[in-house]
């Protein structure tokens, strides 16, 4: 089923509040408003709005006047499958000894690689930022120089870990993944998000 998203900026946040309060009365309403302060040192606002049926254009041309938007785009959504697009699009990502997949592809997992399996979510990441990479770069080098792992615990049956130092390196593997834009700090940007926008958040 095709749908519609009206997209647009404005100059604080005052407007911004106030042009989502008026598209939420649109007749019919949108589905969904989303107010949210960019993060790109502007002091710019995105206000956009979802929509089963194309909204009306003189409504939204009255909007835009109103309150002084840089004017909408107005975009039509073809029906997609996104969880089968995100995983076309997800591709593991390889760093010294780690290999950080999701089950979409786990039978790409190497047998010489130690396997993190990540499912891409709202909650955690998936080791794409360039940050994780880095620091699974790091630990693959500092378990590299020559450190005998003779006792062993499997984990989940992806991760083999060894010894003190070596359950301590996975946790901060945990811990990376966990903190990238797409983990915690990700987590804590949308409840601030929701909570500015409430009631009117999706």
């Amino acid at each position: 089923m095709l749908t519609y998203s009206a997209i647009t900026k404005v100059k604080d946040r005052e407007r911004a509040e106030g042009l989502g309060v008026a598209l939420e009365k649109l007749n019919p309403p949108p589905m969904g408003v989303g107010v949210f302060g960019l993060e790109d040192g502007s002091g710019e606002w995105e206000v956009g709005a979802y929509f089963h049926d194309k909204p009306d254009e003189i409504s939204i041309l009255l909007l835009e006047n109103a309150f002084g938007t840089d004017g909408f785009a107005i975009s039509e959504i073809p029906e997609t499958d996104w969880v089968a697009k995100v995983k076309r699009e997800l591709n593991p990502v390889e760093a010294g000894r780690f290999f950080v997949f999701g089950k979409h592809d786990l039978k790409k997992l190497p047998k010489d690689r130690v396997g993190l399996r990540i499912e891409a979510s709202m909650a955690f990441g998936t080791g794409h930022h360039g940050t994780t990479k880095g620091c699974l770069l790091a630990l693959d080098k500092l378990v590299a120089r020559g450190k005998k792992i003779d006792e062993v615990i499997d984990i989940g049956g992806m991760i083999s870990i060894s010894s003190l130092n070596h359950i301590i390196y996975g946790i901060l593997i945990a811990a990376f993944l966990l903190l990238e834009p797409r983990g915690i700090a990700g987590i804590w940007m949308r409840v601030k998000t929701y909570f500015k926008t409430w009631p009117f958040s999706y």
